[in-house]
C-alpha cells in the first residue's frame, strides 16, 4: 500500500462521512488499479452514495457502475435520481445520453444530449446528436451536427467520417467525395485508428467505387482484416482483383486448418484450454472455414446487402473530482 493512500485512508476513519474524502480515496483507487484487490473503488463510491445522495456522489457511482461493470440498468436508475437534483453540469446529462445511444435508444439519447449540449458545447456532445438524429433518419440535422463537430478539434476524423457517410445517405455524393477525400489526407493510416483505410474504403465500396476502395485496402494490407467480416471490402477486392481475392480468402482457410491441426495435437499454444473449449474452438473454426469458403460463391450472385455504422464519440472522463482529466471537484454553480 502506497503511502498517499495509507494518509487517505488515515484520514477517512477520522471522517467517515466526508463525502468529498470519501471520493478522493475512491478516485485514488480508481486511478490506480493496482491497489484495488475488492472492488475497494465501486465500493467507496457506493459508501458516499449511500451516505448522502448529491449529484457528486450519484453521478460517480453511476458512472462506475456503467463504464467499469457494464450495468446500464442501475446506472441509469441512478442518474435517473441525479437529474432530480437538477444538476448544473453537463456531466450527468452527458452520461445518459451516452449510455442511451450505446443502448440505440435513439429517442431517449437526443433528448440528453441535448440538455447537455445546451451547458457544454463539446465536440463529443455535438457529434453523438448527430449519430442520434442519423438513426432517426433526421440527416439533414445529422449533418448540421457533424460539419460543426468536424471543426471542433476532430483529431481522429470520427465526425468527418460520419460526416462523409450522411451526405452518402441525402445522396450528396459530390460532398461525400470530398470528404472522403480530406479523410485520406488527414489519416495517420494505423490499422488500430478508429478511422483508416478500411473505413474510408466501406464508403467508396457503397458509392460502387471498387477501385478506389480495393486500392486502399491493399494500401493498409488485407493481413489487418478479414473479409469475411468486411463484406462490401471483400466484394470490392473480388470484383476489382479476383486472383487476389482468391489468394487473401486461400490464406484464411489455411490458417484456420493449422489452427485445427493445433487443437487436435495439443500444440502448447492452446494450453489454458480445457478439452471441452478444444472441442469448442475447432467446431467454430470449422464453421469459419465454411463461411469462407462460400464468399464467392455469394459474390457471385451480387453485391451483398450491407450497411455503413457510424461512430459514436466517447463522452470521455464524466468523473467530478478527476484529477487527472482536471474535472471540477464538485457540480458546477
Amino acid at each position: 500500500m502506497s503511502a498517499q493512500l495509507k494518509a487517505l485512508l488515515s484520514k477517512l476513519e477520522s471522517a467517515p462521512n466526508d463525502l468529498d474524502l470519501i471520493n478522493d480515496v475512491a478516485m485514488a483507487y480508481y486511478q490506480n488499479p493496482e491497489w484495488v484487490s475488492d472492488d475497494e473503488d465501486l465500493k467507496l463510491f457506493e459508501r458516499a452514495y449511500n451516505t448522502k445522495k448529491t449529484v457528486k456522489t450519484t453521478n460517480n457511482l453511476a458512472w462506475q457502475l456503467y463504464f467499469e461493470y457494464g450495468n446500464a440498468e442501475r446506472s441509469l436508475q441512478i442518474l435517473n435520481e441525479c437529474l432530480a437534483l437538477h444538476p448544473s453540469s453537463h456531466f450527468p446529462y452527458n452520461q445518459v445520453g451516452y449510455i442511451q445511444l450505446n443502448l440505440e435508444n435513439y429517442e431517449e439519447a437526443l433528448k440528453y444530449l441535448k440538455l447537455a449540449e445546451a451547458k457544454s458545447n463539446s465536440r463529443d456532445i455535438v457529434n453523438n446528436i448527430g449519430v442520434a438524429y442519423f438513426y432517426l433518419g433526421k440527416y439533414d440535422e445529422a449533418k448540421y451536427c457533424f460539419v460543426k463537430a468536424s471543426n471542433l478539434n476532430d483529431n481522429e476524423n470520427i465526425s468527418l467520417y460520419n460526416l462523409a457517410v450522411t451526405n452518402l445517405a441525402l445522396k450528396n455524393y459530390s460532398e461525400t467525395e470530398d470528404q472522403l477525400a480530406l479523410l485520406v489526407k488527414n489519416i495517420s493510416n494505423e490499422f488500430l485508428d478508429v478511422i483508416c483505410s478500411y473505413e474510408i474504403a466501406s464508403v467508396y465500396a457503397e458509392m460502387g467505387q471498387y477501385d478506389k476502395a480495393t486500392e486502399l485496402v491493399i494500401e493498409l494490407g488485407l493481413d489487418g482484416i478479414d473479409l469475411s467480416d468486411w463484406p462490401e471490402l471483400g466484394y470490392a477486392v473480388y470484383t476489382v482483383n479476383p486472383i487476389l481475392f482468391n489468394e487473401t480468402i486461400s490464406s484464411l482457410i489455411e490458417e484456420r486448418k493449422e489452427w485445427i491441426i493445433e487443437l487436435e495435437n495439443d500444440h502448447e499454444y492452446w494450453e489454458d484450454y480445457t478439452e471441452t473449449e478444444k472441442l469448442e474452438r475447432i467446431e467454430e473454426l470449422r464453421e469459419e472455414i465454411n463461411v469462407r469458403a462460400g464468399l464467392k460463391s455469394k459474390f457471385e450472385v451480387g453485391k451483398p446487402n450491407t450497411n455503413l455504422t457510424l461512430f459514436n464519440e466517447h463522452c470521455g472522463c464524466l468523473l467530478f473530482g478527476c484529477q487527472t482529466h482536471g474535472n471540477p471537484k464538485d457540480d458546477a454553480i
